[in-house]
């Protein structure tokens, strides 16, 4: 079913295989004209960022992302990290993204 003029997948930090599929869920619900946003704690945030989960394996990028919702019909406009500040014991520091935006024709 196809009636969501917005879907949003934030930080939803699991193995590979339930992400494809959950994205892949959201991606066919959203309806024409309408917009996928996916934002979660990227891969490159363990060795450059700070805070999020330490397990590589519930980490990913935004290609990864967008090749999870290819097929779907949706246009990817964006997929790219995105730094984000947050305050920490040691004081402000940058946390990486992967962000994600799509749009169905």
């Amino acid at each position: 079913m196809r009636d969501a003029t917005l879907v949003i997948v934030a930080y939803l930090q699991v193995g590979e295989q339930v992400r494809r599929h959950a994205l892949r869920a959201a991606a066919e619900a959203v309806a024409p004209g309408g917009l996928l946003l996916v934002v979660g704690h990227d891969s490159d945030n363990l060795a450059h960022g700070v805070g999020g989960p330490q397990d590589p394996a519930v980490l990913y990028t935004a290609q990864d992302a967008a090749s999870d919702i290819a097929g779907t019909g949706l246009q990817v406009l964006r997929a790219e990290p995105r730094t984000r500040e947050v305050v920490t014991d040691e004081g402000p520091r940058s946390a990486i993204d992967a962000f994600l935006l799509a749009r169905r024709r």
